[in-house]
C-alpha cells in the first residue's frame, strides 16, 4: 500500500513566488509536482489601478497626511482587493527596523533548547517581533553562516 502526502510550500525563484505542490509517497519519492506562480502586488500596481500617483498610494497605505479620505478608502479598497502585503524588506530599510530578531541554538532535539525557544518567541510575539530559529548541530561553521546570515538580514538582534 502506498501512503501519500501533500505538500504545499511557497517557494522563491528569483522575483518570483511559486506555490509548490508536491505528492510524495511513503518513502519521499516525489510522484507529482505543479508551479503556480503567485502575483506580488506592488504599490506601482495599485498606483495603475487606481489612476494614483505612487507618492499618493504610497502616503494612503502608510496613513500619511495630505490626501482625502475618498482618496484613502479608493486605494486602500484597491490594495485589499489585489491582496497587497507590505514590503517588509523595503520596510525594514526606509525605517532601519525589522522586527525580527535571531535566535542561534546549538541543539534543537536537546529538550532544554526547545523550552527556550518557546520561551524567546512567545516574549518576542508579545513585542510584536518574529524570530529567526537557526540550529547549528554544535558546528562553529554553521554558526558562523547563520550568524551571517542573520546581519545580512538585518534583524534587530541576535540571542546566541
Amino acid at each position: 500500500m502506498l501512503l501519500f502526502k501533500n505538500i504545499r510550500n511557497l517557494i522563491s525563484n528569483g522575483e518570483k513566488l511559486f506555490e509548490l505542490y508536491v505528492n510524495v509517497c511513503y518513502n519521499y519519492d516525489i510522484i507529482f509536482y505543479k508551479e503556480i506562480p503567485i502575483m506580488i502586488v506592488t504599490i506601482k500596481d495599485i498606483a495603475k489601478k487606481t489612476n494614483f500617483s505612487y507618492a499618493t498610494v504610497s502616503r494612503a497605505l502608510n496613513n500619511k497626511p495630505g490626501i482625502s479620505k475618498k482618496t484613502r478608502a479608493i486605494i486602500l479598497a484597491e490594495a485589499e482587493k489585489l491582496g497587497y502585503q507590505p514590503n517588509g524588506l523595503a520596510r525594514g530599510l526606509v525605517m532601519k527596523h525589522t522586527n525580527t530578531i535571531g535566535l542561534v541554538i546549538p541543539d534543537i532535539s536537546n529538550p532544554f533548547f526547545p523550552e527556550i525557544a518557546r520561551g524567546v518567541e512567545d516574549t518576542a510575539q508579545k513585542l510584536g517581533y518574529n524570530v529567526f530559529l537557526c540550529n547549528t548541530n554544535w558546528d562553529v561553521n554553521n554558526e558562523k553562516n547563520y550568524l551571517k546570515a542573520l546581519l545580512e538580514k538585518r534583524v534587530d538582534g541576535i540571542i546566541i
